[in-house]
């Protein structure tokens, strides 16, 4: 997150100073851009593997979930970080799920990259394509065919 010196407010017609919930709303906006990102990134996955797959559609929940909540305590005028916001939390906990699915994910290949290609935790077939993927899959592949 960005540190920067507070911004100028301006004065509502009521008098009073707005801009109390602009924190809130910039990370709303922010997410819901990452969300739309994570999200073409998540359609291409599909020809890859069911693990990177998975860390993204889990990382697609986590963006929405937070996104919702953070617009709903700007709206709400609610700190972000308030007991209310349930859509925080469960963006919070949607996280620790992303980052073990994650964790498998890259664990497993890289194990795959440090065993020529092979793989040593199953990571899936790839939604579309049909083949698993690794590292090392298209030399094998290129070798064999040069066997032939």
């Amino acid at each position: 997150m960005l540190l920067l010196p507070s911004l100028p407010r301006r004065r509502s017609s009521a008098g009073r100073w707005t801009g109390k919930n602009d924190v809130a709303n910039g990370l709303a906006w922010f997410l819901i851009a990452f969300a739309i990102v994570n999200l073409y990134m998540l359609l291409w996955s599909t020809r890859v593997n069911i693990a990177v797959f998975g860390a993204l559609l889990t990382l697609q929940v986590t963006a929405i979930l937070l996104a919702v909540g953070f617009l709903m305590a700007a709206h709400r005028g609610v700190a972000p970080t308030g007991a209310e916001v349930g859509w925080i939390r469960a963006g919070g906990w949607a996280g620790i799920v992303t980052a073990g699915v994650a964790w498998y994910a890259s664990a497993a290949l890289v194990l795959a990259a440090m065993n020529n290609g092979r793989a040593i935790l199953p990571v899936g077939k790839a939604l579309c394509g049909g083949d698993s993927f690794s590292f090392g899959q298209r030399r094998r592949l290129r070798q064999s065919h040069a066997a032939r």
